[in-house]
């Protein structure tokens, strides 16, 4: 069923569509329409030129043919174009910080970026900068317990942050993926993948920045856990406290184990969040097979206290 549905609240949504036979005083409206199929067309960068360079105050980085493993704490700059591989293999209790400040990395065997073991990794592009991370391997078809599953994959907490913008194309499985949580702050980020553009098992946040996420034959920002840590919280959440936000997605637009929920972050700003699911979306290939193509889908619950929607989608 083709559905396209525009929402805008500006303090608390709580409202039923059908009610006792009544219709709720809503700002939410409803058309059946077919528009043109929707692309993004704000955020590029241009690949970098000029010798690749990983440089650091801190520590040394030790290198091997065209993998970079670093093994300690600290801020590593990185510039220039690479064909190869930024490795992190930290201590436990180790915060690493990448920035990114002009550089493309492209990969064919692995993630580009792949995070094994640190406490917290930040990815940073500078002002001013333009970044790209390009995954360029072959369609994941089988299961492989090596490879890292996204262009940018973590076994850590992930912050994407910086005045800059990056582009992530992932040609293997997920655009940026992470195995605990992963936040995003302040970044232009647009990131394209076959399956996941934007996973965080354990929680996904956006606080503010311009977020394109890009799905063409899957879900486009998703959650997978439900356990609950030792704060006692559930995991699982995709929360949206800021920035404007565009999803296309083959697939669900939004997908998360457990809540779904849009608020006014600390910076005062109501996000904006745009979706566009199935042939909605101009990206979307005509090869995709997805069974649900719902904007927003929440195991739990979908709170909207703040902010503009928009959805157009095949499904819910």
């Amino acid at each position: 069923m083709k559905k396209i549905l525009s929402l805008m609240v500006s303090l608390v949504l709580i409202a039923s569509l059908v009610a006792c036979g009544t219709t709720p005083a809503t700002e939410t409206t409803a058309m059946e329409t077919t528009p043109s199929a929707v692309m993004d067309q704000e955020i590029s960068a241009t690949d970098a030129t000029g010798a690749f360079s990983i440089t650091s105050d801190d520590h040394e980085v030790n290198s091997e043919g065209a993998v970079f493993t670093i093994t300690a704490a600290g801020t590593y700059t990185l510039t220039g174009y690479l064909e190869g591989q930024i490795l992190i293999e930290a201590g436990e209790s180790d915060e690493v910080i990448l920035e990114l400040s002009g550089t493309t990395i492209t990969y064919d065997k692995d993630a580009p970026i792949k995070v094994l073991c640190a406490d917290k990794v930040e990815i940073s592009a500078k002002k001013g900068t333009e970044n790209v991370i390009r995954d360029i391997r072959a369609t994941k078809t089988t299961e492989n317990s090596e490879a890292g599953e996204g262009a940018v994959y973590a076994k850590c907490d992930l912050k994407m942050k910086g005045s800059g913008t990056l582009v992530v194309e992932a040609g293997y499985n997920n655009g940026i993926h992470t195995t605990k949580d992963l936040t995003i702050q302040k970044l232009s980020l647009k990131c394209t993948a076959p399956n996941n553009a934007l996973k965080g098992n354990d929680s996904f946040t956006i606080n503010s920045g311009n977020v394109v996420a890009v799905s063409t034959a899957g879900d486009a920002i998703k959650t997978q856990n439900t356990d609950v840590n030792k704060s006692g919280v559930t995991r699982g959440d995709v929360v949206i406290a800021g920035g404007m936000v565009s999803v296309y997605a083959a697939g669900d637009g939004i997908q998360a184990a457990h809540n779904v929920i849009l608020l006014t972050g600390d910076d005062g700003v109501e996000p904006t969040l745009s979706i566009f699911t199935g042939s909605y979306s101009a990206y979307t290939e005509a090869s995709a097979s997805t069974s649900s193509y719902k904007g927003v889908k929440a195991q739990n619950e979908i709170n909207i206290s703040s902010g503009v929607v928009s959805i157009q989608s095949y499904d819910d």
